[in-house]
């Protein structure tokens, strides 16, 4: 409570509007689980662009104006990136990745390292430019199989990145009734469903929560299982490639 009060005293000299919240929660229990965006914007009409809102003892400040977010997202200021315990649990060590680690030298510097891989493909470019634009339009071609009628697109798309991501590393197309396609599938759904706004912030913020039977928790773990068989099974087919194009260059020899 201490902590809370004393929060409370300091954040008020930054003189950046938002709705009051309750003492310890803040205005947890007013955003919505499935849908916080919809309270947000609710929120952005009555206390501009920029407001704070409070997450228990995390003070979010939210930028809700397409200015004040591009100005925001060209700052280093806003570089920064929160510990997240899912995308520990998902990806061990995975807050110190590209995506998930706070600016530093120490980032610049994977970041070039990575810029440099990319760059090492080459004339290998075009190759994944042309394998994109391939199935790129075969998903044009499904929608347009729709004529007029009303259709959700996102199956669509899922396989289309699927079979991108799986020619590249493997070297070949997942097929639609396939184990492969049905757990990138799971995984998509699942990604999107405990992404960092939805169901399973609470993991986030109170771990121990994984031990009472927290369902989001359950919706890691399945995930993991999915990925892990997923990955497994890509890096088999990839090693098997590999073990076969050095026969036949053997050969060759």
């Amino acid at each position: 409570i201490l902590l809370w009060i004393i929060q409370k005293k300091v954040l008020k000299g930054l003189d950046i509007p938002g709705p009051k919240g309750v003492p310890i929660f803040g205005n947890a229990f007013e955003l919505g689980s499935q849908t916080p965006y919809v309270q947000l914007h609710r929120w952005s009409k009555k206390y501009g662009g920029v407001f704070k809102i409070q997450i228990f003892n995390e003070e979010i400040v939210v930028l809700n104006e397409n200015d004040v977010v591009r100005e925001a997202l060209l700052s280093e200021d806003f570089a920064g990136r929160p510990y997240l315990w899912r995308i520990n649990f998902l990806t061990p060590g995975g807050d110190k990745s590209i995506t998930f680690r706070d600016l530093s030298q120490g980032w610049k510097k994977v970041r070039k390292i990575a810029h440099r891989g990319l760059k090492q493909f080459g004339d290998g470019m075009d190759r994944i430019t042309i394998l994109s634009s391939d199935e790129i339009q075969d998903c044009i071609m499904r929608f347009k199989s729709n004529g007029e009628t009303p259709f959700d697109p996102r199956e669509a798309v899922e396989k289309c990145i699927a079979n991108i991501m799986s020619t590249l590393l493997v070297g070949e197309r997942i097929g639609e009734n396939s184990e492969d396609f049905s757990s990138v599938h799971f995984m998509v759904k699942t990604g999107k469903r405990i992404a960092p706004a939805g169901p399973g912030a609470e993991l986030d913020m109170f771990p121990w929560l994984r031990f009472f039977g927290n369902e989001s928790f359950k919706m890691l773990k399945e995930y993991n299982v999915k990925k892990n068989k997923l990955f497994s099974s890509w890096l088999k087919k990839a090693k098997n490639r590999l073990s076969l194009h050095s026969e036949e260059s053997l050969g060759v020899c």
